[in-house]
Order: structure tokens, then sequence, then C-alpha cells
């Protein structure tokens, strides 16, 4: 999840403050941001939240905006 990284870098949140706020270990954040692992629904939801961005955005996707 490249964006993760990006996103967070934008907020100047470390991983561990990431972590903290969203209930993981700094650990989880790391594998999330290198794509060795990919967070589950709830913590992706999570994620989000945190970020103030959706979970298209965190994920990469481009939407439609008319």
């Amino acid at each position: 999840m490249k964006k993760l990284r990006e996103i967070r870098q934008k907020m100047c949140m470390t991983q561990a403050m990431l972590a903290d706020k969203v209930g993981l270990t700094r650990q989880a954040i790391t594998a999330y941001e290198n794509g060795n692992n990919f967070p589950g629904e709830r913590e992706l939801n999570k994620l989000a939240d945190v970020l103030c961005v959706s979970v298209d955005e965190l994920m990469g996707r481009k939407t439609n905006e008319n």
C-alpha cells in the first residue's frame, strides 16, 4: 500500500504514531506500506478514518467525481 506511506507522511505522522492511533503495531504498518501484508477490512477502515481519507483513496483507486 504505497499510498498509505504517502498519506501518512503528508500528515507528518510516523509509523509509530499511526500504529498507536489505529491500535496496531509499528511492524504492522511497516508490513502494509511495504506490501508484505494487507490490512483486513476493520483495520483498513480505521486507517482511512485516522488519516481522514476514503478507503478508495487509501488504496490508490481513482474515483469519478462529476
